[in-house]
């Protein structure tokens, strides 16, 4: 009995192992198999791929039943870059025009870096020039004509420059010289000959520029830079520097070490002040440290001041608003809907309305028997028997429209009532 089964397991084993027979076993009859994506089954050890987007998986079928998958990039289907705007699609090395805010950008698509599979979209503007609305590509030439009727020869340099030339008649009659002449045609006689401009050895044609040596000190050489335009000479001083030393230098030629500080006042307004240091790349760095002139108060009237601070800075903004006594209205029609009057560092410390004989005089109180509704803000009686209480009233009512508007998040601070 021992023997017959020990015949039989041979046999079985043999059938079992046998290649011949080994084709006829399947995943069922086998009893243990993976199962891919597609319904497919396969064996412990049998191994398959799997294309999924930008991804290839290789999976493996272990001998539990356990399908093992490592993925690997696709790099087919990776060399593409998308382009949200336009939503579209471009391949790797491609490259392609858009429009984004009114320009025109040359983009192409290309990995992050040599060695890296990102790719990205590159744009740039650098070989292009925007004029008069319109995109030129490096290396182009086209003709403008401006309002004058002046044609220009254009051409588009490199880093977005345009270079505009005048084409001019160099050759005209005795007839023709006392009038204008482009393209053998004749306008606005009587103005200049042809446009150009006479600056004494040679007749240069519009747009020409050049330079004059005009002061020589032992500090500072004055050159007087010129230009023509439309037959008129432009020309405006250039300071240029002697000193070897580093240092900054002012538009009225003086010459500061690095390191220093100095004033600088505006030319004709006293109230326009900077204050500027001179830094180690010899550049100045100069700070606002203007203020607001006192406004004059409108007779028959008063002018009321409050400061507001500014986020972040020492500078203060300064509101004022001119009031009428009671019988009394303003001159100026606008200035009835205009509540207050505003002068700060954004406006350059300058008050935006005022008369041409005074320019602190913003608003003038003339007598009149209508009292306008919109204009509900006024002093009831005259300014200079006001009491105390009554000018409290005013100050606190102009108040309260500047925190209404939110101009008084950081602190606002009463100036001045002044009677006119």
């Amino acid at each position: 009995m021992e023997g017959f089964k020990r015949i039989f397991s041979l046999f079985v084993l043999f059938f079992l192992t046998s290649p011949a027979l080994s084709h006829r076993r399947t995943p069922r009859q086998s009893g243990v198999f993976c199962t891919s994506h597609d319904g497919t089954k396969y064996l412990p050890g049998q191994t398959w791929s799997l294309e999924a987007g930008s991804k290839i998986f290789n999976c493996e079928c272990k001998p539990p039943g356990r399908t093992h998958c490592e993925w690997t990039p696709n790099k087919s289907k990776n060399q593409r870059c998308y382009d949200r705007r336009t939503r579209r699609f471009w391949n790797l090395g491609e490259s392609f025009t858009k429009v984004s805010r009114g320009r025109t950008l040359d983009c192409s698509c290309k990995k992050q870096t040599p060695t890296s599979s990102q790719l990205v979209i590159e744009c740039t503007t650098s070989n292009r020039c925007h004029h008069d609305g319109k995109s030129y590509v490096q290396g182009f030439r086209w003709y403008h004509t401006d309002e004058e009727g002046v044609k220009f020869r254009c051409l588009c340099l490199a880093l977005t420059v345009v270079s505009c030339k005048a084409t001019v008649r160099t050759e005209v009659t005795e007839v023709e010289v006392s009038a204008p002449v482009y393209n053998n045609e004749i306008v606005r006689s009587g103005i200049a000959g042809f446009q150009a401009c006479d600056i004494g050895h040679r007749v240069v044609s519009a747009g020409f520029a050049w330079n004059e040596t005009k002061h020589i000190s032992d500090d500072v050489v004055t050159i007087k830079s010129c230009v023509c335009n439309n037959a008129l000479i432009t020309c405006k001083d250039v300071l240029k520097s002697r000193s070897r030393e580093p240092h900054c230098l002012t538009d009225d030629g003086e010459i500061h070490a690095v390191g220093s500080t100095w004033v600088e006042n505006h030319k004709y307004t006293k109230s326009l002040k900077w204050r500027c240091h001179c830094d180690g790349n010899s550049r100045a760095q100069c700070r606002d440290e203007g203020t607001c002139p006192d406004l004059l108060p409108p007779a028959n009237g008063a002018m009321i001041c409050v400061s507001a601070a500014d986020r972040a800075s020492t500078k203060r903004t300064k509101y004022c608003k001119p009031v009428c006594e009671e019988g009394y209205d303003f001159q100026s029609r606008e200035r009835r809907y205009r509540a207050y009057e505003v002068c700060g560092v954004f406006n350059r410390h300058r008050w935006a309305s005022s008369y041409v004989e005074n320019p602190l005089l913003i608003a003038k109180c003339i007598p009149t028997v209508r009292r306008h509704s919109y204009y509900s803000h006024y002093i009831a009686s005259d300014c200079e028997t006001l009491t105390e209480d009554q000018k409290s009233e005013t100050k606190d009512n102009f108040m309260r429209l500047l925190t209404r508007r939110r101009l008084c998040r950081f602190g606002c601070r009463f100036e001045s009532f002044t009677c006119g």
